[in-house]
């Protein structure tokens, strides 16, 4: 969360040596997205893949140009609390099938506020779950992201697409 909003002067220099930003910002005080992608890489935004609903989601996405070998694209997306899952999942699939199309390396990040160690007891996060390896994206984090005294969960991800391109 960058909690960027949408329509205000940012007070504090985000920027980083040597770096680019690009960013979504937000409509309420929480959320918003941004991505720093380093100097020694060219890129191109892509708004075509962000997906993006008031109060409910942001993103960012960009394609990092290579020299040898596919593009590599990578995005980030925050999603509230305010959209349930199965509504979060139709807003997904459109992309997920538009990057299986296009074939590249794909890293998404993001605080998708879906804890995926309810996989086994709850109906909806398999059902997400099912949603990205379905389309070929797996979660590379499977341990807690925020653990508190009293509850651990993993609501933050990184999803890849590229485990093995030799297998169909």
């Amino acid at each position: 969360k960058t909690k960027i909003q949408r329509n205000q002067e940012v007070i504090s220099d985000i920027s980083i040596p040597n770096y680019q930003l690009i960013h979504s910002p937000t409509d309420t005080t929480k959320g918003g997205t941004l991505l720093y992608i380093t100097n020694k890489h060219n890129f191109k935004r892509r708004t075509d893949l962000e997906i993006s609903q008031a109060k409910d989601v942001e993103s960012t996405f960009a394609e990092i140009i290579t020299q040898k070998g596919k593009n590599i694209i990578i995005g980030c997306i925050y999603k509230h609390h305010t959209i349930n899952q199965s509504e979060f999942g139709e807003m997904l699939l459109p992309l997920l099938e538009k990057l299986n199309k296009e074939n590249k390396p794909t890293i998404i990040s993001g605080d998708f506020n879906i804890d995926l160690l309810k996989i086994n007891n709850d109906n909806q996060t398999n059902d997400y779950f099912n949603l990205l390896t379905d389309n070929n994206f797996m979660p590379l984090i499977t341990l807690p992201t925020r653990i508190t005294a009293r509850s651990k969960t993993l609501i933050d991800n990184i999803l890849y697409n590229q485990f093995c391109p030799d297998i169909k």
